[in-house]
């Protein structure tokens, strides 16, 4: 049986009123949106529309993220000190980094996320080389995600195309759920893109992988 999330993919596709149409088309990718006020919008407008909570409630979740972000930007501070004293930034230093990043993309400053994920995932290469790691492809993976925010899409899909290589390569069937999770952003942004045939492909890997993780 198909998990809900793939059978509203493939429920979209099989009813699109335009057909299956693999024409990129990007009408909303333009640099003047780097200065992330596109994806703050957009994530506040998701949120009038899907959270049905209290003014209250809503404050209360800001103020959790504003703390949580402090947090992690004292974290980042404490670990960038430790890290002068020995050979440069390690993996610790990058693990902060990516987590902050997270933090301000889920917060909407996405112009701060993509300087931290950038500075994460070129600390993550140089240690790990040319070797196919876990948490290079957890960076690229979640650049695309700001991309995506930017409606970079031709970028946000190349990002995600590394991260399914590489999460491949690490994971092949031991870890469904790693890859699943990237073929879906894989194939939201072709639809995005409107090539709907490249979007329902990877959704039917979804449900490949999940099945593969699940044996």
């Amino acid at each position: 049986m198909l998990a809900k999330d793939v059978q509203r993919g493939l429920v979209a596709y099989c009813v699109s009123d335009e057909g299956p149409c693999d024409t990129p088309c990007d009408p909303c990718e333009a640099e003047h949106n780097d200065d992330g006020r596109f994806g703050y919008m957009r994530n506040m407008s998701q949120a009038a529309v899907l959270d049905e909570s209290t003014g209250s409630d809503i404050e209360q979740q800001v103020g959790k993220l504003v703390v949580a972000r402090q947090e992690l930007e004292d974290t980042l501070a404490r670990l960038r000190l430790e890290s002068t004293e020995r050979s440069g930034p390690g993996l610790e230093v990058a693990s902060a980094l990516h987590d902050l990043g997270v933090a301000c993309r889920e917060g909407g400053d996405i112009v701060t996320a993509r300087q931290h994920i950038e500075e994460s995932l070129a600390i993550r290469q140089r240690i790990h080389g040319k070797s196919p790691s876990l948490e290079v492809a957890t960076s690229l993976h979640e650049l695309a995600l700001v991309f995506r925010e930017l409606r970079h899409l031709r970028t946000a899909s190349r990002f995600l195309q590394q991260s399914l290589e590489m999460k491949q390569a690490v994971c092949g069937d031991q870890d469904g759920a790693e890859v699943a999770d990237t073929l879906r952003e894989l194939a939201a942004v072709c639809v995005e893109r409107r090539r709907l045939r490249t979007a329902k492909h990877h959704l039917e890997n979804v449900l490949r992988a999940e099945e593969c993780g699940a044996e």
